[in-house]
């Protein structure tokens, strides 16, 4: 079979899903500008004959330069790292645009495209029916551009005068072009994107040919003052070239052409398993944009009673935690030598399941999230998961440092329901749900504050096994139910302490666990604000002053009181407690926010 190479460009310091085997050649475009070395130790378009300082303008082509000067194949082929072709014979279908969308670039995405390392000869077979293929068009009229001159001419970020100089060049080096150039710009159907695959000799033709009309441009035109997308200016000609280009060879008629879907992928952030380092204690989160506001006051409770000469590292596991909010809750972190956070978008690893909440539809889909935690974290020996309505009033640190033995899992008894098993007038249906999870509904424990102990977990309960049970069913309290099946008899369990939640009546406590609880009660170690409890909700909530003890200090207090008192309309500035801790009087805030209360209370009465 043919040498076939198919180079993909990445963009150079970010860390994005590859392709990999023996057809696909993974490059960091602009590599010249790399701040040290690749993770991924993936080859950079900055060795040999190269171009890579002009891969702000360039774009991909600096990776198409380097090929060209450099590498030796038969067929060659340039495509991106979240666009690729279509190697499946099944017709997907496609957006306006004409890709073919996919939200990652995962196993199950490539098997669909034949994108996969078992797939190499199959896309050989397809590629060597073909002497030039290019990607399906975009049809430049569904966004009411009459042709592909006036979609160029009316991109607010490109000019006019530079498509027009380029095609004076055309016409001045490569007259026997412009029959192909003009029929070719009035026409609908945009080969975009820099996606090709060509043999040998046509692609030297075509990188001799269009280098030559790039460069020629570069020396006649001044982008100075370009802002950032109109400094990729060439490349965006270099697209409109390989239409031209394509258009030229139609004309020769001696030519195997071939049209390929192309797909699209939407998150193609790659990932990186944490690397665990001595002397840390790492918390995991699960959370969504709008909660990280009350996470950002557990982190804050977390620092301010840490052990200084210990390590901790925050992890975020999430799904759409917007880039604005992640840079405010960094700078919760600024000074903070021995702290940092990191974010792991872990929707991709749900992308094959369904999971319900059926039965609790107040609740997200980032409560399942902790269930990748044993996978994600697998080169750790321990690791932390905290619920985000809670708040530590002692070093995290302590229960990091519990010996598990070879228990899976560590976690406090859920006494709370147990006593609602005695407590609710029908208790043979109570019964039945526990009969049903075949757990003792002594030793059910809450999912909320956990440790897992990593390599006793993953050696014996299998990742696919976990998520295939966790969509099996509709689950009455979710993943906790599905921990609770899972790690039955292999659990230790923590004092209650380590994951207080409030009662109103503990009269229906069996005496050993009413015991356990008033000792949690005169010194808890994690309140948990469980259920309805909410203090951002409810100012009177049990042990409020704690949560906004450290909500005061983070970067979000602001969001937290404006949602309290404008949305929920909660009655924040009627506790005095709370008012006193937020708003001091003596402080020019305290005074304002007083006095808006003030009009917002006389408002609310008209």
């Amino acid at each position: 079979m043919s040498d076939i190479k198919i180079f993909v460009c990445h963009t150079a310091g970010k860390q994005s899903e590859t392709l990999d085997g023996t057809v696909f050649y993974n490059i960091r475009g602009g590599a010249v500008f790399d701040k040290g070395k690749s993770e991924t130790d993936m080859t950079g378009d900055n060795t040999g004959d190269t171009i890579s300082e002009k891969n702000a303008s360039f774009c991909e082509l600096t990776v198409a330069y380097w090929a060209w000067k450099n590498i030796h194949a038969d067929y060659y082929g340039l495509c991106h790292y979240r666009r690729f072709f279509s190697f499946s014979d099944k017709k997907f279908d496609e957006d306006i645009y004409g890709s073919i969308i996919r939200a990652y670039l995962s196993e199950k995405t490539k098997q669909e495209f034949n994108l996969d390392e078992k797939s190499v000869d199959t896309i050989k077979e397809k590629i060597e029916q073909y002497d030039f293929i290019v990607a399906s068009p975009f049809n430049t009229r569904v966004v009411h551009k009459a042709n592909i001159y006036k979609q160029y001419t009316e991109m607010p970020y490109l000019f006019s005068k530079d498509i027009d100089c380029m095609m004076d060049i055309v016409r001045e080096k490569y007259p026997q072009f412009v029959p192909a150039m003009n029929k070719y710009f009035a026409t609908h159907l945009f080969y975009h994107c820099n996606m090709f695959i060509m043999k040998r000799e046509l692609f030297n033709d075509y990188c001799t040919w269009m280098f030559d009309i790039l460069f020629e441009f570069e020396r006649r035109t001044d982008l100075t003052g370009y802002n950032r997308d109109s400094l990729r200016t060439i490349g965006h000609l270099g697209e409109r070239l390989l239409g031209v280009y394509y258009f030229y060879l139609q004309e020769q008629k001696k030519y195997r052409f071939g049209i390929f879907q192309k797909v699209l992928i939407q998150n193609t952030e790659r990932m990186l398993k944490p690397v665990y380092y001595e002397n840390t204690v790492p918390v995991v989160f699960a959370v969504n944009d709008w909660f990280i506001a009350y996470m950002s006051t557990v982190i804050q409770s977390i620092i301010e009673n840490a052990n200084p000469k210990r390590n901790y590292s925050f992890f975020v596991l999430h799904q759409n935690v917007t880039p604005f909010t992640i840079d405010q809750i960094k700078r919760q972190f600024a000074g903070l030598s021995n702290f940092s956070i990191n974010f792991i978008n872990t929707a991709r690893y749900f992308e094959d399941y369904t999971l319900s909440l059926a039965a609790r539809p107040e609740l997200t889909v980032e409560t399942y999230f902790r269930l990748v935690i044993p996978y994600v974290f697998s080169s750790y020996e321990k690791v932390i998961y905290l619920d985000s309505d809670t708040v530590c009033l002692t070093d995290i640190a302590e229960l990091y440092d519990y010996d598990m033995g070879e228990k899976w899992i560590a976690a406090a008894k859920d006494i709370l329901a147990w006593a609602d098993y005695y407590k609710i007038p029908d208790i043979k249906q109570r019964k039945k749900r526990y009969e049903k999870l075949g757990i003792d509904q002594e030793n059910y424990f809450l999912a909320g504050v956990l440790v897992f102990n990593i390599k006793q977990f993953n050696k014996n309960i299998n990742f696919q096994e976990l998520l295939t049970l966790a969509a099996s069913r509709d689950w009455d309290y979710q993943d906790q139910d599905v921990l609770n099946v899972l790690c039955k008899d292999n659990v230790l369990f923590l004092p209650l302490a380590w994951d207080f939640e409030k009662s109103y009546d503990i009269s229906y406590f069996p005496a050993a666990f009413r015991e356990e609880y008033l000792k949690a009660e005169r010194n808890p170690k994690i309140i948990h604000y469980a259920a309805g409890n909410k203090p951002w909700i409810w100012a009177e909530a049990p042990y409020s002053e704690y949560f906004w003890r450290y909500a005061v200090k983070t970067p979000f207090w602001g969001t937290i009181i404006t949602r309290m008192i404008w949305w929920l309309k909660a009655p924040t500035l009627n506790n005095k407690r709370i008012r006193d801790i937020l708003f001091p009087r003596d402080s020019p805030l305290g005074n304002a926010v007083r006095k808006m209360y003030k009009m917002y209370k006389l408002l609310i009465r008209r």
